[in-house]
């Protein structure tokens, strides 16, 4: 069920590393009025007839998601754009990645609710597999960004209870820090 925005980021990060990318970027971008998000991979890419496909919630190939009959995250995407007035951007070429965008209004009515961006952010990076990736989180002016192999290395890998916890709260004083520098020290 995606009742949350990072529902359906999730989704999307993970149709990335399915799509056996090397590298896999998730911008997140906040701003007063909206919400961009950008995930990026250089995966194995989409024919335009494929692109339309991905789109339909009830197509699939069998070969991408060997642990499901259907994907949902990009329909999902598409149709959360379409209903809050925003904007869908798919764009792919085969053989060298895709890249999903999303611009959305924060103030429409049916906007669901962002959810856990911290524990988004640690999910994405711990999930299993040889790739890099790169998050970069901008509210207004100011961002972050978190290498997967830095904070891989940092927390002494993402095999272990204790090392997701560190990143976890590593991820969490940035996105503290990061508002705190928006929006004042008593922000809470």
């Amino acid at each position: 069920m995606h009742a949350t925005l990072t529902d359906i980021l999730y989704d999307l990060v993970q149709n990335a590393i399915e799509a056996k990318a090397s590298l896999v970027t998730l911008d997140y971008l906040e701003e007063k009025e909206t919400l961009t998000c950008c995930i990026g991979d250089n995966g194995v890419g989409m024919t335009p007839d494929e692109m339309k496909q991905a789109v339909d919630p009830f197509y699939t190939n069998g070969e991408k998601h060997a642990k499901r009959k259907v994907g949902l995250g990009l329909p999902f995407a598409k149709q959360l754009c379409e209903t809050v007035g925003g904007e869908f951007l798919l764009d792919s070429r085969k053989d060298e990645g895709t890249s999903v965008a999303l611009v959305l209004p924060k103030s429409h009515v049916d906007m669901p609710p962002v959810g856990d961006l911290v524990l988004l952010f640690v999910q994405v990076m711990g999930f299993d597999g040889e790739y890099e990736m790169l998050i970069h989180r901008k509210l207004g002016e100011r961002s972050y960004r978190v290498v997967r192999s830095e904070l891989r290395e940092a927390v002494g890998g993402f095999e272990t209870a204790e090392s997701l916890s560190w990143a976890k709260f590593y991820i969490t004083k940035l996105e503290e820090e990061l508002k705190e520098e928006v929006y004042g020290k008593n922000h809470a």
